[in-house]
């Protein structure tokens, strides 16, 4: 399963926290079980080459994601 759909990133959430989807995988009864994050470290950083976006220290603001600057953004392109 998509990790998206899992999450409803994009249908029910416009955004989540890396560490706070991490928490899910080890704590909601349907996510398929991990022995560590390295999964889901995997999918998420191929995720911004296809559908993701990631911002590393960013804050919340008013419901927003707003990042410290424009190139801790990362979308379209491999993540490490």
């Amino acid at each position: 399963m998509e990790l998206a759909t899992l999450t409803r990133l994009g249908t029910e959430r416009p955004f989540v926290a890396c560490d706070e989807m991490v928490r899910w995988f080890f704590s909601i009864f349907d996510f398929p079980k991990l022995t560590d994050d390295a999964a889901l470290r995997h999918a998420i950083a191929s995720g911004t080459e296809r559908i993701f976006g990631y911002v590393s220290a960013a804050t919340v603001e008013d419901g927003y994601v707003t990042p410290p600057s424009r190139e801790v953004v990362r979308f379209g392109e491999p993540t490490r």
